[in-house]
């Protein structure tokens, strides 16, 4: 077997094995933001909100969700 290959093989298994414990131990930004100011929650809200609006058939750009972030 090839070096190359070898590689390729070793940082899939790599990559799998991380998403494979961030699946298991339920990894969520919910629990995890890091930074400071509004643009943390703000990003996170975003984040969270796409993947939900376009679940429930909602358009992703528009909402009637009346959020004040500060500094905006």
């Amino acid at each position: 077997m090839k070096a190359a290959t070898k590689r390729r093989i070793s940082a899939f298994a790599v990559y799998f094995a991380l998403s494979a414990l961030l699946l298991v131990k339920g990894f969520s930004l919910r629990h995890y933001l890091i930074g400071v100011g509004g643009d943390v929650e703000f990003f996170a809200w975003m984040l969270y909100w796409w993947p939900w609006a376009i679940g429930h058939g909602i358009n992703p750009f528009v909402t009637d969700l009346g959020v004040e972030w500060p500094g905006l």
